[in-house]
């Protein structure tokens, strides 16, 4: 039994090492830098409507000529399209209810697409997010 002992003292121990060695909890190196949205700067905004029944939100926006002079001093382009436009035609398959809002790269990618802001401050915080102007 004399003899036994250190070889079970060994194993209970290697038996605990194994079982708390850490595995998962391991810190990576070198540590990896922080996930953040990728912004982008030169993305249009495109409005989708149907014109003949323009939400009073969107008209609203639209005529706010401080917001529309604030895109122009950030160099942001937008446009405002009528659904049955043919410059529209490629957003049909993904437009859902009207009025919608399209960030779009320059080379046509949709970035983000939401329900059209109702405010000001609303369009704002979403070009802040797409943009990150």
């Amino acid at each position: 039994m004399r003899n036994r002992l250190p070889a079970v003292i060994l194993l209970v121990l290697g038996g605990l090492l194994i079982a708390t060695s850490g595995r998962g909890c391991e810190i990576p190196w070198p540590i990896p830098s922080p996930i953040v949205a990728e912004k982008h700067p030169d993305a249009w905004l495109v409005f989708i409507e149907e014109s003949s029944a323009r939400e009073i939100d969107l008209a609203i926006l639209l005529q706010n000529k401080k917001w529309t002079d604030s895109l122009a001093a950030r160099k942001i382009n937008y446009r405002v399209y009528d659904q049955d436009q043919p410059e529209a035609s490629s957003y049909k398959p993904l437009l859902k209810d009207l009025p919608q809002l399209f960030f779009v790269t320059p080379d046509g990618r949709v970035r983000k697409q939401t329900k059209s802001p109702s405010t000001a401050r609303q369009a704002d915080e979403l070009i802040a997010e797409v943009l990150g102007k």
